[in-house]
């Protein structure tokens, strides 16, 4: 049976996310199922005994080992929650949020409990991996209207958060090499900004370090939406420079390949300390692992293999990495450019224009893949990224590899300086094109639109599918320009066909209420409790309907508010109003549809706006309560946000 680690990988994979899903006896049922019906399938079947038995096995050990760390790990770290509790641990990551607060992040174990919890309390002098005992209050981590927190950070095994803190102490360490590889970090980002204290600093800083703290929101939309954002995510594109940078060194040092390969090895294991082991950067370093150690198990490295392999070391020490975003990216992006590129290309062996097809095939087939599942885990996709990964990682990988050869040098000023000053020339082109790419019509769509979606997913699968059947490249063009003339038609033929709708956002929370409202013409934002709170909320909801432009009505500071709004959502704000806070409750909110000409009409503050000429929608009671919905018109109250 040819690569076991695959089917293994695969299919571990697979089951550790459905698992991730069920009750804990659910899982454990599950499991015992699969085992007896792979004993009834081996004595049935004739042929392929071994693939059936290897992948139901791996089924069964996936949701028991689910069952296993949620009986013996989740579920004890959340019984702490609401307590009064004393934790033992180290100082993995702090951040001084202002002269007197600090948030820091601790590792360590409750009652001999091990689980990594974050506090906010008063600033103190610390470092990385310090010990530190602190007592305070702790409780389950919820998902809001503005951040699915329960589901991201349960895909990284953190489930408490920190409350008041009522003790600490901290003790400092004297020498830790996880803390000298972090300060080299954090030198480093601070060598690069200060260096360029401009967009393009952040950006390189972002690309080096994964901190993109210096780059300004709108930047970080403009390379989102045109497809670039993946390049901050630290992963294979950095370990590959590093690692080629390292050997490449060695190599006309040391003769003796084994030593060599060791050596790259711990660069390796630096590396994920450096990027702070995301999912991610584990992936790509386990791979490389397995490529630089193949000589110990006398093996050729399969990527197949080394996928699945990666996979199910990542799991078995984090089973709800399953259910991340970055997990599923990762590892379908990797799939991409290291099993379905090579296929593609094999195909295509011997075209005169083979060279540059082996330099634009992984980019597209990678982009290909992706965006299907980007669908369903973000508020926007970018659709132009297949042409701008192929125009624009180029230079951004030249960027990085000067800036790694910055790190790699010490970072002494001067050699560091003319590098940096080189890497910042491509990078600014990079991010002029890239306002342009982002500014195209249809550069970027948001994900609110079920129909588009889908049609967006069958395009990418299509033309997928096409440049592995089909072998002429022409074949291949011909096709995917049908489809996509196809479903670019359905696309403006659906929105012209489909009933004239508003949709009405409700959201409330302690921080801000607001109400939005969302229709193919006109959209608008009533910040209610006038706190902007909810502005981050109200963000998600224009993302994900494509609002480019809204109006907005405030109350308490207008002018700040409408400051802080500006800052913190990606539409355009046309205008805004203010209006009396006195007027302004809830039960104010009163829908009305007009039996003559069906006009909407919201009355607010006591003032009427009307959104749109042909919606039907009634609401009785308060808003909060009862509610009816006709000809498509929705109303949704927001409590929390469905995210992998």
């Amino acid at each position: 049976m040819k690569r076991k680690m695959a089917y293994i990988g695969i299919s571990y994979a697979a089951a550790m996310f459905a698992a991730s899903f069920l009750s804990l006896t659910a899982s454990f049922v599950v499991s015992a199922a699969v085992l007896c019906a792979s004993a009834a399938l081996f004595f049935i079947l004739r042929t392929g005994r071994a693939a059936i038995l290897t992948v139901c096995v791996s089924i069964a050990a996936a949701f028991a080992a689910n069952a296993f760390y949620t009986c013996f790990q989740k579920s004890p770290v959340l019984s702490y929650s609401g307590k009064q509790v004393t934790m033992r641990g180290l100082v993995t990551d702090f951040t001084y949020l202002s002269s007197d607060t600090m948030r820091l992040d601790v590792y360590g174990e409750i009652n001999g409990t091990d689980c990594e919890i974050s506090f906010y309390t008063d600033a103190y002098d610390v470092d990385y991996y310090d010990k530190v005992k602190i007592t305070g209050s702790v409780n389950e981590i919820q998902n809001t209207v503005d951040f699915a927190s329960q589901n991201y950070y349960a895909s990284k095994g953190i489930y408490l958060e920190g409350g008041d803190v009522t003790g600490i102490e901290i003790t400092p360490v004297e020498f830790s090499v996880k803390r000298m590889i972090l300060n080299y970090r954090d030198f480093l980002f601070d060598k690069i900004t200060s260096f360029l204290p401009t967009d393009a600093g952040g950006f390189l800083g972002a690309m080096l370090c994964s901190d993109k703290s210096q780059l300004d929101s709108g930047t970080r939309q403009i390379l989102y939406r045109s497809g670039l954002g993946h390049i901050f995510a630290l992963s294979g594109t950095h370990l590959v420079i590093v690692t080629s940078l390292i050997y490449t060194v060695l190599s006309l040092i040391i003769k003796n390949k084994k030593l060599i390969s060791i050596a790259t090895l711990i660069s390796i294991a630096a590396f994920v300390i450096f990027a702070g082991a995301s999912v991610s950067v584990l992936r790509a370093a386990l791979m490389s692992a397995l490529i630089h150690s193949s000589w110990i198990f006398k093996r050729r490295p399969d990527p197949l293999n080394s996928l699945g392999l990666s996979a199910v070391i990542i799991l078995l020490f984090s089973p709800y990495a399953a259910r991340s975003v970055s997990f599923i990216l990762s590892f379908a992006g990797a799939f991409a450019v290291s099993v379905v590129s090579p296929l593609i290309l094999k195909r295509f062996s011997g075209h005169r224009f083979l060279t540059l097809m082996s330099v634009i095939t992984p980019s597209v087939t990678a982009s290909l893949v992706t965006i299907p599942i980007s669908l369903f885990c973000f508020n926007e996709v970018s659709l132009i990224s297949p042409v701008s990964n192929i125009l624009l990682i180029p230079l951004c990988t030249f960027s990085l590899a000067l800036t790694a050869l910055v790190a790699l040098t010490g970072g002494f000023s001067l050699i560091a300086n003319p590098l940096l000053f080189l890497a910042s020339v491509p990078v600014n082109a990079v991010l002029k094109v890239s306002g342009l790419l982002s500014k195209l019509p249809f550069s970027y769509i948001g994900t609110g639109n079920a129909f588009v979606n889908i049609l967006v997913g069958v395009c990418c699968v299509s033309v997928l599918v096409f440049l592995i059947k089909t072998k002429t490249l022409t074949g291949v063009l011909m096709r995917s320009y049908s489809v996509l003339s196809l479903a670019f038609s359905l696309s403006i033929l659906s929105k012209v066909l489909s009933p004239d709708s508003l949709s009405l956002y409700y959201i409330a929370k302690n921080s801000g209420s607001a109400l939005v409202a969302v229709s193919s013409d006109y959209s608008a934002v009533f910040d209610i409790s006038g706190k902007n709170g909810s502005a981050g909320a109200v963000n998600e909801i224009l993302e994900q309907s494509l609002v480019k432009s809204a109006d907005l009505f405030l109350c308490k500071n207008p002018s700040h508010s409408a400051a802080y709004y500006k800052d913190n959502l990606s539409a355009k704000i046309l205008s805004y109003e203010s209006i009396a806070q006195s007027d302004i409750t809830i039960t104010s909110l009163d829908i009305q549809a007009s039996e003559k000409d069906g006009a909407l009409t919201v009355k607010y503050a006591g003032k009427s706006y009307t959104f749109y000429e042909d919606a039907k929608i009634t609401l009785e009671d308060e808003i909060s309560n009862k509610y009816s919905l006709q000809n498509g018109v929705k109303y949704d109250i927001l409590n929390e946000k469905r995210v992998f």
